[in-house]
């Protein structure tokens, strides 16, 4: 009997141990993104069914670099560099409940990356665009072009600023 009573304590401390060290994991993997196709990703603001809440706030966000960001992009959408997303970068999303996260084309590494650090910030209803630009473009879309001082669109620049032609170039 002393020997259970000696013992508990130290299987009671494991235990909390054990359980404080999976709960504190946040890491995600590519099993935690939610994929939208780009007629799933326009809706998700719509309210379902009948609710008396708020209407939830989406922002398209586009982790690639300015450069990438100026010669295409969704309108509307927030540029926030996943390079850049440790120093503050996602600071603009904080007014936002719904994060639709893209990239250049299908399985973009950046976009899934992206995704994955939202989720683990927690603090909004993540999700990545199958297919990216090239997809948003291709349901008949528009696409914009050139910088803002805060990353948004303008239309000014078009005419600088080459539309990009995904895939090879044929050649005839």
């Amino acid at each position: 009997m002393k020997l259970h009573a000696r013992l508990a304590p130290l299987f009671l401390a494991m235990a909390l141990l054990s359980v404080a060290l999976v709960g504190c994991d946040r890491r995600t993997d590519d099993r935690d993104i939610q994929w939208v196709t780009v007629t799933e990703a326009e809706s998700l603001t719509q309210p379902r069914g009948f609710s008396l809440s708020r209407a939830k706030t989406m922002a398209y966000v586009d982790p690639r670099t300015e450069a990438d960001f100026a010669a295409g992009h969704i309108p509307g959408a927030i540029l926030v560099p996943f390079a850049d997303l440790r120093s503050g970068a996602a600071a603009p999303l904080r007014d936002f409940d719904v994060l639709v996260v893209y990239d250049t084309d299908f399985d973009d590494v950046v976009a899934r990356a992206m995704s994955k650090r939202l989720i683990e910030d927690g603090r909004w209803d993540v999700f990545t665009l199958t297919g990216g630009l090239r997809a948003w473009e291709k349901s008949g879309n528009e696409v914009a072009y050139g910088m803002t001082d805060r990353g948004g669109t303008t239309e000014t620049g078009t005419e600088a600023i080459g539309k990009p032609s995904f895939g090879r170039v044929r050649s005839r």
